[in-house]
């Protein structure tokens, strides 16, 4: 059937029904921050009607711009195991117009060699991985069902906004830590609703969110599938330097120190010239996996020094920690004060799991190197802590994965670490196992292409995700 359908397709514009459902979702406009994803979440509720699914909207934002969608399929079976959740977010990046060839949110079918490529904002990162998701959940509509499976849109992307995938683990699944909301009454109400609608959300097992793609190499025939099953760790804090004594004050060094930190952050960033333990265990694991393809200097190279592989294509940020200095600001300590003092967020991802106290101890080495004055005093304030987990590969559903995905001729499975920060983080801090992967099989200008200008999926890619998608919930719910 795939076959055919794919033969049919080089003939015309693809009017499958999965190609149709990409094509509307696209051309809705939800990117941040100029629209939210209140028409997205209409959008699935529609369809959730037309399957007769129990399913629901819900919201932290008083303006319902922010809005989320959830449904499921229940357990056939009289004794279900753990629920399974699909994850993806319906909001995208927001797109210059002016830079596309082909508008952003009027979705456009493209013939090119062999295959038609569908153009618009979303089509691969977002809302690709959320129809894919929805093709596998509807034909799991009509099998058994060995635990419940849950379908979930969030809005606020990855990044920060706290009324989506964060606001969804931690009143439904479990409190995360440090982190705090000021509710109405109206908001309680709207989040008990939920609850008590989907009482076995608290006992979900493990999430499946979009995100990370297979990848055409140029080490041909070889297609790389990496499972992003964790990413970089992620420190925030602010440094706050000031006078050790006031009458020792100077209005200027405060800021000129952290000035100088802030270069020393960056130069370390460039710094790759560090221990082969850097490079770490699971990267060094797919490095062993393409080895055998390589041209036989890269192969000896690579022998002793593995982070070749990656620095030789421009992938430092996966390879090594990254410091991430935001700007100074100066204020006076007091009212008619001549002493002040300077702050400076930090951001810090990591690779390995370090405690809070080893990066503090981390940043007090990297200040001290920049003969840190006895009259000034440093303080390193905590906002956010995540240490990064590896978790999915530790289960035996990542034995499926491998067959199903390595079934595929030349497609090597790996864990990954992604150097983004994911809506999966929320649920690894929950404690529950979360990774991220959406099995397009993509080249390295259609990967570029994603939040970027002229962002476009294959016809044969979104089919043949579908269907990896399907046969690996298919053999997880048996």
């Amino acid at each position: 059937m795939l076959g055919l359908i794919i033969l049919i397709s080089v003939i015309s514009a693809p009017t499958d029904p999965a190609s149709k459902l990409l094509e509307e979702y696209l051309s809705i406009p939800s990117d941040t921050p100029n629209h939210g994803t209140e028409a997205a979440a209409k959008f699935w509720m529609r369809e959730a009607h037309f399957l007769d699914l129990q399913a629901m909207e819900w919201t932290l934002d008083s303006t319902g711009k922010c809005k989320n969608f959830i449904t499921y399929l229940p357990a056939t079976s009289e004794n279900p195991g753990r629920p399974i959740l699909l994850l993806h977010h319906g909001d995208t990046k927001a797109a210059n117009e002016s830079a596309w060839a082909h508008p952003p949110f009027k979705p456009e079918w493209v013939e090119a060699k062999n295959d038609w490529e569908l153009y618009g904002r979303g089509a691969i990162e977002g809302k690709g991985a959320g129809v894919t998701h929805w093709m596998a959940f509807k034909t799991l509509r009509e099998k058994q069902r060995s635990r419940d499976i849950f379908f979930v849109m969030t809005c606020g992307s990855e990044n920060s906004d706290s009324r989506g995938a964060e606001a969804f683990v931690n009143f439904f699944i479990k409190p995360i830590p440090n982190v705090t909301y000021d509710l109405s009454t109206a908001d309680k109400l709207e989040l008990a609703v939920v609850l008590s609608t989907f009482l076995h959300l608290q006992n979900i097992e493990f999430v499946w969110n979009g995100g990370s793609f297979g990848e055409k190499t140029p080490i041909a025939p070889y297609i790389l599938a990496p499972i992003a099953t964790s990413q970089k760790g992620r420190w925030l804090g602010e440094i706050i330097v000031s006078p050790a004594n006031e009458a020792d004050a100077s209005t200027n060094s405060p800021g000129e120190f952290l000035k100088q930190g802030a270069e020393a952050f960056n130069k370390k960033n460039q710094n790759f010239i560090e221990s082969i333990r850097s490079l770490h265990t699971e990267m060094k694991d797919l490095v062993v996996s393409v080895s055998t393809a390589l041209p036989i200097w890269e192969r000896i190279i690579n022998l002793f020094h593995p982070r070749y592989f990656f620095e030789s294509r421009g992938l430092h940020s996966l390879v090594t920690s990254w410091w991430y200095p935001k700007k100074i600001r100066s204020e006076p300590l007091a009212t008619n004060s001549i002493a002040v003092r300077a702050s400076m967020e930090l951001e810090y991802r990591f690779l390995g799991e370090k405690e809070d106290s080893e990066i503090k101890r981390d940043i007090n080495k990297i200040f001290e190197r920049q003969n840190f004055s006895k009259k000034m005093k440093l303080a390193i304030e905590t906002k956010n802590y995540n240490p990064f987990r590896r978790d999915f590969f530790q289960g035996s559903e990542s034995e499926i994965f491998k067959q199903v995905i390595g079934s595929y001729p030349q497609t090597i499975v790996t864990p990954y670490i992604t150097p983004r920060l994911t809506d999966s983080r929320y649920f690894r801090m929950a404690g529950i196992r979360a990774f991220d992967f959406t099995p397009f099989f993509l080249t390295d200008a259609e990967i570029e292409s994603t939040q970027g200008a002229n962002e476009h999926l294959p016809h044969l890619e979104l089919l043949r995700a579908i269907e990896i998608e399907t046969m690996i919930l298919e053999k997880l719910l048996r």
